[in-house]
């Protein structure tokens, strides 16, 4: 038991100072077009993306069966006017997003037949052109699990990829409070020790 409070402990603690961290380097999100990071040193972490645009038909699902196949994540290229993929995608979005999950969904869960129908019918919903914000990972950044999967989802992914989490963010308060439960776990786990 010991062994797994200071285990569990310095995770969780890692976890916390690296949100903290980024939460005080990145207080407030950097608003940028889609070609300004790309061409950027893509230092910031926390953006927004003004003139994203957003292609349903690209979407790669991750799926869960309950009584029908439901969609619990879309992976999908993030392209603009000024910036468009085309052999290899070097920009994703990863998203849980409500309303992109169900429009994902609908679409999925229809016959074929049907499907052409719908895509012609509410092509204003599949494809378009908004502002999104999230933490943005690379692929150096990531865990070899994460990157492994992600790459398995997406065909023709460019090796240095960026990932955009949408609508996630770093907090400074959420990391300091992460980080005050793993410092409890370690002090847990060293009486526990000190104790045997």
């Amino acid at each position: 038991m010991k062994y797994i409070l200071l285990l569990l402990g310095a995770l969780i603690l890692a976890v916390g100072v690296v949100d903290a961290y980024s939460g005080w380097k990145n207080p407030e999100p950097i608003r940028m077009t889609v070609a300004e990071y790309m061409n950027s040193d893509k230092s910031a972490k926390w953006v927004i993306l003004t003139d994203a645009k957003i292609n349903m038909l690209q979407a790669v699902v991750v799926m869960k069966k309950k009584d029908k196949e439901v969609v619990t994540r879309l992976y999908l290229p993030i392209e603009s006017d000024s910036f468009k993929q085309e052999a290899l995608k070097k920009l994703l979005l990863s998203s849980k997003d409500k309303k992109l999950l169900a429009l994902a969904s609908t679409l999925h869960n229809l016959p074929a037949a049907e499907q052409l129908k719908y895509i012609a019918q509410h092509k204003d919903a599949l494809i378009f052109q908004q502002e999104i914000s999230g933490n943005m990972l690379s692929a150096d950044g990531m865990k070899n699990s994460h990157k492994d999967d992600v790459k398995k989802l997406m065909k023709n992914l460019d090796d240095d990829f960026y990932l955009l989490l949408h609508n996630a963010h770093p907090s400074f308060k959420r990391g300091l409070g992460i980080f005050v439960v793993g410092l409890v776990l370690l002090l847990l786990g060293w009486r526990k020790k000190k104790k045997a």
